[in-house]
């Protein structure tokens, strides 16, 4: 899953990025000041405030910590499923001791 993350030097930039980091969840960061293109962008985007969090299917202004902890869940849940389906399953005759 791929989040960017628009920032500023505002404490909820920095809240934002710091949860992200305490929970392991990979993300990029995009700094906003003195870069047009991205102010360009955000106003596109309708984006309210920074930071501004764009996940695949989700996005959002502002430090949410609601939301944060709802995708730092879903991640938790997305890897659990993902080593359940990696661990190999043993054959039958594999399980059989000589």
């Amino acid at each position: 899953m791929l989040i960017k993350v628009y920032t500023d030097q505002s404490i909820q930039s920095v809240a934002t990025k710091k949860c992200l980091s305490n929970h392991h969840v990979d993300f990029k960061e995009i700094k906003a000041i003195g870069n047009k293109k991205v102010f360009d962008y955000l106003r596109k985007v309708k984006a309210k405030m920074l930071p501004y969090v764009e996940t695949e299917n989700d996005s959002w202004s502002g430090y949410r910590p609601d939301r944060l902890r709802k995708m730092i869940e879903n991640k938790s849940w997305l890897e659990n499923q993902v080593i359940k389906r990696s661990r190999p399953k043993l054959s039958q005759d594999s399980q059989k001791t000589e």
